[in-house]
């Protein structure tokens, strides 16, 4: 439980009077003969982590039953600390990104890991979807740009460790090559457009001004 202000309830069979408990970190204790209350609830706060026994017996015409035990594991503290492990596979195609991540979790231990993704040049308030994942975990094919790779790791208490690495896709070789292509059939079209006309226009005015210089050494 990853709550440490625990409720017990029990039931209470016809004819019992009262009940004696005790809490402690012994998993057999037996509790004394002296009784504790007549409700069937007990609260406890503010318990430490790790392994607790609640221990319970009942008294019916006036004699005290057998003790009940019953396991109370507390645990609020999320996994340890990690650092995912980023690694970029490039291809001729397209690239490859591997996220590796490991930790522990001493008190209940990892019960599993969630990945998600984010696009760093969006909105910070943008909250990814997370998915089930094992580690080495692939990115999706189509991601592109600055990422941020959030890593969830959540134990068995249902306690959480979010921890996050930033990468940058790089391009792909053929996304190089289709983006010398492209810039090089821009530049051809755009020189067939107005290449043509800026050069004959700029021998047009160097004539023009040559036949007036002409014009003047005439007059001179």
């Amino acid at each position: 439980y990853n709550n440490n202000n625990p409720i017990l309830t029990w039931e209470k069979d016809p004819g019992v009077t009262d009940f004696s408990f005790e809490l402690d970190n012994k998993p057999l204790t037996i509790p004394d003969n002296d009784p504790d209350a007549e409700e069937t609830i007990k609260v406890y706060e503010g318990l430490a982590d790790g392994l607790w026994y609640f221990h319970i017996k009942a008294r019916k015409e006036g004699a005290w039953g057998s003790p009940t035990h019953f396991l109370l594991h507390i645990d609020t503290t999320p996994p340890n600390s990690f650092k995912p492990k980023i690694e970029v596979l490039t291809a001729a195609v397209i690239n490859r990104v591997l996220v590796s991540f490991f930790t522990t979790d001493l008190l209940s231990g990892i019960h599993r890991y969630e990945v998600g993704v984010i696009d760093r040049t969006k909105s910070p308030l943008e909250s990814p979807v997370f998915v089930e994942a094992q580690s080495p975990y692939q990115l999706p094919n189509f991601v592109s740009g600055n990422l941020r790779v959030i890593v969830r790791a959540i134990d068995n208490a249902g306690n959480v460790r979010d921890q996050s690495a930033d990468i940058s896709i790089p391009l792909s070789s053929r996304t190089v090559i289709l983006a010398i292509i492209v810039f090089i059939f821009l530049l051809t079209v755009f020189h067939y457009l107005f290449g043509h006309k800026v050069i004959y226009r700029l021998r047009k005015v160097f004539k023009l001004l040559k036949e007036e210089e002409t014009k003047h050494q005439w007059r001179e």
